[in-house]
């Protein structure tokens, strides 16, 4: 019997890398495990490195990580916010019908 589950929740490349968010199960305590990995280039497998985090769900930090996390996305976004690319869209025209 294995003492090790892991399931693969979401992943991303950043530059020769992969970044995988996984959830694992290790002697009956589950976790999540943020981590980089690289290619063995002998084989062509993805190999984790040290590089990376796990954090318990259980404990109250998650959720304020995540909670801050959110915060921080919505903060960006409404820079971003279609409105302020509406007024780029526009400024481009103008400079389009002035040359």
């Amino acid at each position: 019997m294995q003492d090790t589950e892991e399931l693969a929740l979401a992943e991303f490349r950043k530059g020769d890398r992969l970044i995988r968010l996984s959830r694992k199960s290790f002697k009956g305590t589950t976790f999540f495990d943020l981590r980089a990995f690289y290619k063995d280039e002998e084989t062509g497998e993805w190999r984790h490195t040290r590089q990376g985090v796990s954090l318990n769900p259980a404990k109250e930090d998650v959720r304020m990580l995540i909670e801050k996390l959110y915060h921080e996305m919505n903060k960006i976004n409404q820079v971003n916010t279609p409105r302020n690319e509406n007024r780029a869209s526009k400024h481009s025209q103008e400079q389009r019908r002035n040359s």
